[in-house]
């Protein structure tokens, strides 16, 4: 996989979903506006019970972070079921 988040949100990488009420762990996470830039701008990965892991900086490190969070919610752009 391409190593930026707007270049993995592609379905050449795994199959869509629209909707964090069927995500699944292991499913990746897409986010757009996290920074200044324009479009998709973070990717996670779900981990359940409406959990990401993300890794937003050095500073914060790898962390779980609640998709139910404001921020996080209103950024949420789709997901991506890996092929395997």
């Amino acid at each position: 996989m391409p190593g930026g988040s707007a270049q993995q949100f592609s379905s050449r990488y795994g199959r869509f979903i629209g909707s964090t009420s069927v995500l699944a762990p292991g499913d990746l996470v897409f986010f757009e506006r996290t920074t200044e830039e324009a479009g998709i701008t973070h990717v996670g990965i779900y981990a359940g019970n409406n959990t990401m892991i993300a890794a937003r900086s050095e500073r914060l490190g790898v962390h779980y972070v609640s998709l139910l969070d404001p921020f996080w919610g209103s950024r949420f752009v789709g997901g991506i079921r890996p092929y395997r």
